[in-house]
């Protein structure tokens, strides 16, 4: 499953848009689409004309599935189950919003980027849950490349924010900022947490640049 919030077509939340987290702290939605003010079909007879605008996540959720559709259309993978090449692609190569990973997920999908990175990273999302003691703990990566005939360059980076304050901590490190992945292969990073900060609700955003400029 896929959940989705709502954007408008200036990429600001949609007022109604649900927020994350889970009751046990996974981190939804997945991603954000437009909801807001979008030209829905209406049953003629009830409304007298055939076209309203609407505005909801029952307006954002067939931009997603649509999405989805034409990523099936140009082909899964070799390797991979189309749902998780679904999921993985549309979470990671999102536009981030500015928003905390609990408004917006990934962020809002992008059809392009989806239907043809080659760069494409799983899990998409790593949720740590909740902490009640002084602790670390740890995330497997795997970043895949596509491509069939090329190597890819790759720098990473990570950052936390604290929800509440906004402020940026310093407690997520990974064990290497520079990944290159030969044709048709994968390679990991681990990434890891200190749990040994101040009790409230973080986010947090690992960006992975390729040489190309893409960034996932």
């Amino acid at each position: 499953a896929i959940t989705v919030g709502a954007s408008d077509k200036y990429d600001y939340l949609a007022y109604f848009s649900s927020r994350g987290p889970t009751i046990d702290f996974r981190v939804k939605p997945d991603v954000l689409a437009p909801g807001v003010s979008i030209s829905s079909s209406v049953p003629y007879d009830v409304f007298g004309t055939y076209y309203q605008l609407k505005s909801g996540t029952s307006m954002a959720t067939p931009h997603v599935a649509g999405v989805a559709a034409l990523m099936l259309e140009k082909g899964v993978p070799a390797g991979w189950l189309a749902p998780l090449y679904v999921k993985d692609a549309l979470i990671s190569t999102s536009v981030d919003l500015g928003y905390d990973v609990y408004t917006q997920g990934g962020g809002r999908i992008y059809a392009p980027s989806a239907a043809y990175t080659e760069v494409l990273v799983d899990p998409a999302t790593v949720s740590f849950g909740l902490y009640s003691e002084d602790d670390s703990d740890d995330a497997t990566l795997t970043f895949h490349n596509l491509n069939e005939a090329s190597s890819r360059d790759l720098t990473l980076s990570v950052m936390v924010r604290d929800i509440r304050t906004g402020t940026l901590v310093d407690c997520a490190s990974l064990d290497t900022t520079a990944l290159n992945i030969a044709a048709s292969s994968s390679a990991s990073v681990t990434l890891t947490i200190n749990t040994g900060v101040s009790a409230s609700i973080y986010s947090g955003i690992v960006t992975a640049n390729i040489v190309t400029g893409e960034a996932v």
